[in-house]
């Protein structure tokens, strides 16, 4: 039983109330995992301009890559998972990508 904003109903109901609160988590876990990609790839080429040893560039560097390739995976999953939802809604495929995010 979910309750969200005074709404009582199941999370994965059939009926328009579980899909709301389905559509609702969906497109909010997208927009977070795009604003933290986001603020990550903006934020890390600012830090490694700062730097003044080369060494030290040299591992925010390979840092700022794994964590911008890890980020845009994650960013692409939760974007399929929201597709998948909105597209075939009623066969919960979008949950398969839930085991691997």
């Amino acid at each position: 039983m979910v309750f969200l904003a005074g709404i009582r109903g199941e999370l994965f109901d059939p009926d328009a109330t579980g899909r709301v609160f389905m559509a609702i988590w969906l497109i909010c876990s997208a927009l977070c995992d795009i604003t933290i990609a986001a603020s990550i790839m903006i934020l890390l080429p600012k830090v490694a301009r700062m730097l003044i040893k080369n060494r030290a560039k040299a591992i925010v560097l390979k840092v700022m890559k794994v964590v911008v390739e890890t980020g845009l995976i994650t960013v692409f999953s939760a974007v399929i998972q929201l597709i998948l939802f909105f597209v075939l809604g009623n066969t919960m495929l979008q949950l398969i990508l839930q085991q691997f995010s």
